[in-house]
């Protein structure tokens, strides 16, 4: 299956704050540890910079990742890294990434994704000394299989018709439909 190269209509502010906020809510939720339970945050970030580079940019993912910190508790800084060099590359990748099938932008975006969770571990191992365990390489993986099903959700959504306005006439003038 080849992916649509563009969206369907432009997304309204409101639709892409949305989309943030479904990730964060996602990603705020009380996940067990013995999952590798995908970063829907970052998984729309990097859908949004590969759609629409110029309109979100690096300081949403800078601001989104130290919200991410403080709500992990964790070294102030590490995901707003890790969802910077999210963004950077997606928006680097952006011409290339929609021209693939499904399997290649996996393909493109695994690497992506395992870039991004290395740096948090490295940052860990050396300010914690923590040791990377096997999620560092099964997380991008299940972030890569998610990409599919959140960019083919949002792509969706956006291919939608939207619902046409009750345009409201002043008596007597012609609407676009009347004669």
């Amino acid at each position: 299956m080849r992916p649509q190269a563009i969206i369907g209509r432009a997304p309204s502010r409101q639709f892409i704050l949305m989309s943030f906020a479904a990730g964060l809510g996602f990603n705020l939720m009380p996940w067990g540890p013995e999952w590798p339970i995908p970063d829907l945050l970052a998984i729309i970030l990097v859908f949004w910079n590969i759609f629409l580079p110029s309109r979100i940019g690096l300081a949403p993912a800078w601001l989104l990742g130290l919200i991410m910190d403080v709500h992990q508790g964790v070294l102030l800084g590490q995901h707003a890294l890790a969802y910077s060099l999210l963004s950077y590359g997606a928006i680097t990748l952006h011409r290339r990434i929609p021209d693939f099938t499904v399997w290649g932008q996996m393909a493109h975006l695994y690497p992506l994704f395992l870039l991004a969770l290395a740096s948090v571990y490295l940052i860990r191992w050396f300010v914690e000394g923590a040791v990377p365990t096997e999620t560092l390489l099964i997380q991008p993986l299940t972030e890569a299989i998610a990409w599919v099903v959140v960019s083919r959700s949002i792509q969706g959504l956006l291919q939608r018709k939207a619902r046409p306005s009750r345009m409201k006439t002043k008596a007597g003038a012609t609407g676009p439909n009347q004669a």
